[in-house]
């Protein structure tokens, strides 16, 4: 990859996280970049191939982020996860609202892309997180692991699905933190319910 791609593409990704997809039109990079329409489609044939490259190297390095933090020796994994989605949290926050909704209508390999990374990469990802809780004594030793790591992608279609609960005006991020809380809360033993208390207050 040269210098000019990468440029592209971290620029294309912090445009369309603040102002969405369909609203940036190619046109628009030009300008952000200060280069022409020939070298932008010289590397990439249209937005949809923008789109899936920009949301390729996303997935990528939230992947390499989540296994350095859960591959790091711990006897708290609970902490780990916690610690995870502390990561995620300023993505979240900075997340213009129309950005899921736009990849889902109209940029379909783009979303069956984040849809396959939810329910292999995600789901394996918790899987391991509740059977090392539950040796560690953080997580309920009764808990079905396959099937709270199914609830918890559940959770995370409705949280990147775009949808919103008009009857609670959260923002994507609040939506998050309440999600990591209901989760949380709903797999901690007494030990896991002890250290949620010494944590920061969103997560009590």
């Amino acid at each position: 990859m040269n210098e000019t791609y990468l440029s592209i593409l971290k620029k294309a990704g912090e445009t369309f996280i603040r102002l969405g997809v369909r609203s940036v039109t190619m046109d628009d990079l030009c300008r952000e970049l200060g280069i022409s329409k020939k070298t932008l489609y010289a590397h990439f044939e249209d937005k949809n191939a923008l789109v899936l490259a920009v949301l390729k190297a996303h997935i990528d390095f939230m992947e390499r982020s989540a296994t350095e933090v859960f591959n790091l020796e711990s006897e708290n994994p609970m902490a780990q996860f916690i610690q995870f989605t502390e990561c995620m949290a300023p993505q979240m926050q900075s997340m213009h609202p129309a950005l899921l909704h736009d990849l889902q209508k109209y940029h379909q390999d783009a979303w069956n892309l984040l849809e396959a990374h939810k329910s292999t990469f995600v789901f394996e990802l918790i899987r391991q997180n509740l059977e090392r809780g539950i040796k560690a004594g953080y997580y309920r030793d009764t808990i079905n692991v396959p099937l709270v790591a199914s609830f918890y992608t559940s959770l995370a279609d409705e949280l990147l699905g775009g949808k919103r609960y008009p009857n609670q005006p959260l923002t994507l991020s609040e939506i998050h933190r309440e999600m990591i809380h209901y989760h949380l809360h709903g797999i901690a033993s007494e030990k896991g319910f002890e250290y949620l208390k010494k944590t920061a207050q969103k997560y009590q």
